[in-house]
């Protein structure tokens, strides 16, 4: 089986726009690297659910915002942009059922909304986040966004207020404040994932490196059980928490943290419950992002510094991992997705 993946990343020293590479799962080796598309600070990345367009973080001069992409013909081709603010988000995410793109805009403090229809991107909302907490003194540095589509609602991280924000999605894709959840003081709430059968979330600190476990009552609201290390204690103190992904059975977490540079492993109960089983080391600099392919054999890591991504085969049984290879350049890379 082979797999396509695509890499955004920053462009501030090699790296020229938006790379893929294939993995074969036979060998285990990432091929056919190549960049797909130039393009300035493409730092991330997410697809539609049909996986017939790309979309990705732009920076045009003085403006910023977003861009669809299509392959035909085995090459990419811009299909349209929108640019409607000055300084580039740092994440990206789709909304399927109003195809609406919610980017998280960590220097401005707020959400940008834009909807893709008729292969044409408008800018529908720009949601200052700071006007829903005036009294706090901390910066709202919003760095992610999740959209439950069965409850249409939209959770998003503001890591400098240590708060994970909720939204009502209304039908057009616009957003209306709801309410706020607070993790305690040096948490960083950086991303999260959402528990595939269980009503939990967990949430990695950027400062505290901790996962956060979160479970979600039937008002929607979060309520933190526990928290559980990423790290040895020793190892926390130049750590900084980074991606965090799950395995479609549950069974198993996995999060990265920079500049220590470790994927952590984690088992998870049937109660949701976490325990690290495994720290390993990627073999590289600044694992801001990674990814598991389709058959869940491979763990895939790029790095920002180091320029190569680590290839990493998963035993599906404990979930651990074994470092097999880093022979593919992909160039300041700090986000990867299937596609």
């Amino acid at each position: 089986m082979k797999q396509k993946f695509i890499f955004g990343g920053y462009t501030k020293r090699i790296n020229q726009g938006i790379h893929e590479a294939i993995l074969d799962s036979e060998t285990g080796k990432l091929e056919n690297s190549r960049l797909i598309f130039k393009l300035d600070k493409p730092t991330y990345v997410c697809t539609d659910k049909a996986h017939s367009t790309l979309f990705a973080l732009i920076q045009d001069g003085n403006q910023a915002g977003v861009i669809a992409l299509q392959e035909k013909d085995q090459r990419w081709q811009e299909i349209d942009r929108c640019l409607a603010s000055q300084i580039n988000a740092c994440h990206i995410s789709y909304y399927e059922p109003c195809q609406t793109l919610y980017l998280a805009n960590y220097h401005q403090g707020c959400i940008d909304v834009y909807q893709f229809q008729q292969e044409q991107l408008s800018h529908l909302q720009k949601v200052a986040v700071k006007e829903f907490h005036p009294d706090l003194s901390a910066p709202v540095q919003m760095h992610f966004t999740w959209a439950d589509p069965s409850q249409k609602l939209l959770y998003a991280c503001n890591l400098g207020q240590d708060l994970i924000e909720l939204f009502d999605i209304k039908e057009d894709g616009q957003l209306v404040y709801r309410q706020s959840f607070s993790l305690a003081e040096g948490v960083g709430p950086r991303h999260f994932i959402h528990h595939p059968t269980l009503p939990i979330i967990y949430v990695i600190g950027e400062y505290d490196n901790y996962i956060h476990r979160m479970t979600v009552n039937e008002n929607d609201q979060l309520i933190e059980q526990d928290a559980v290390a990423a790290l040895d204690q020793d190892q926390l103190r130049e750590a900084s928490g980074a991606a965090i992904k799950m395995t479609r059975d549950g069974k198993f977490l996995y999060c990265s943290t920079r500049f220590a540079n470790y994927i952590s492993v984690f088992a998870v109960d049937e109660q949701g419950q976490l325990e690290r089983i495994q720290s390993i080391d990627t073999v590289g600099q600044i694992p801001r992002d990674f990814a598991l392919d389709e058959n869940e054999e491979y763990l895939l890591v790029p790095h920002q510094d180091s320029d190569f991504v680590s290839v990493f085969r998963r035993n599906p049984q404990d979930g651990r991992l074994k470092f097999a290879n880093n022979d593919t350049e992909i160039p300041e890379s700090v986000s990867i997705i299937p596609f």
